[in-house]
């Protein structure tokens, strides 16, 4: 059977990401709580890196699917909710 697909990736870019974080935050404001979504490993783009940029840039809690994620983020030092 001939192989209809090569590989694949994905390229992300965290500045976007961030920056998507603070125009998120000035929309709602600042009394507001934000929850980023970085479950299944931030949907497989590195969920400690993810959340550190998120968590750096205005979102003030994390949502997961497991709790493995949680306590994977907490050995690594993510204490949010």
């Amino acid at each position: 059977m001939k192989k209809l697909l090569g590989p694949t990736w994905v390229e992300i870019n965290l500045d976007a990401i961030a920056k998507n974080v603070r125009n998120i935050k000035k929309l709602i404001g600042e009394k507001k709580e934000l929850m980023a979504i970085v479950k299944g490993n931030a949907y497989g783009h590195d969920i400690l890196e993810v959340s550190s940029v998120v968590l750096n840039n205005g979102a003030t809690r994390l949502a997961l699917a497991r709790l493995e994620e949680g306590i994977f983020l907490r050995k690594a030092g993510i204490t949010v909710p």
